[in-house]
């Protein structure tokens, strides 16, 4: 026969206690969206919106001496004590907004990103004892963000914009509304509804229209 030891132990278990309710949701998410033009093949940053469920800001590269002081002033501008540890959502920063801004958040402060199959999911950015973690919305909502808008019924739905019309030399464009062939996935029927909104057109003013309505939506 084998001899055999039992050990017994006594453990004080603590029952599941309930969790508190909260009165209040606290969402410390901002939502950004970059538009931009083609210049020799390259996606040049030229309007820049973020929210953050209260204020929004824009900046236009007019106002600017170049794109990446755009970009860095957008960013310096967020990473203050109010939006420490905060969550900033780009819809399809994977595959769009990141590579740019990858390239500006490394040279301006601490950064870690985290790419998979050569797509940048998330960049964690450190700036003046702050941190802040840039994420693809995409990853989480899958589709675009026209047609998540009508999924979810959100009260600012992202709007049309001639894309094709925007280049180097027309930023502060002021006249007739652009034509019909400079808008994507259009329908003429969509495009005769909103010129009828217009006497002029401002590309300035309607781009940062365009991307603000974006940055609201997406939130």
């Amino acid at each position: 026969m084998y001899n055999s030891l039992i050990t017994k132990i006594l453990l004080i278990l603590k029952f599941i206690q309930p969790l508190v309710r909260s009165d209040t949701l606290k969402i410390n998410i901002i939502t950004l969206d970059i538009e931009t033009f083609i210049k020799d093949g390259v996606h040049i940053p030229y309007v820049i919106s973020w929210y953050d469920g209260i204020i929004f800001k824009s900046y236009y590269l007019s106002d600017f001496k170049d794109s990446n002081i755009l970009l860095i002033t957008a960013i310096k501008d967020i990473m203050i004590k109010k939006y420490d540890n905060y969550k900033v959502y780009i819809h399809n920063l994977a595959g769009f907004d990141g590579i740019f801004l990858l390239k500006i958040l490394a040279n301006l402060g601490e950064c870690q990103p985290i790419i998979h199959n050569d797509k940048i999911i998330s960049i964690i950015f450190g700036l003046n004892d702050y941190i802040v973690t840039f994420k693809d919305s995409q990853q989480l909502l899958l589709g675009s963000l026209r047609n998540l808008g009508k999924s979810f019924s959100v009260e600012t739905q992202k709007s049309i914009f001639p894309y094709k019309f925007v280049n180097e030399n027309n930023l502060d464009f002021i006249g007739t509304i652009p034509d019909f062939k400079y808008f994507d996935g259009l329908s003429s029927l969509d495009y005769n509804c909103y010129i009828e909104n217009y006497n002029i057109w401002d590309m300035k003013v309607e781009t940062m229209k365009y991307c603000e309505m974006d940055v609201i939506s997406l939130y």
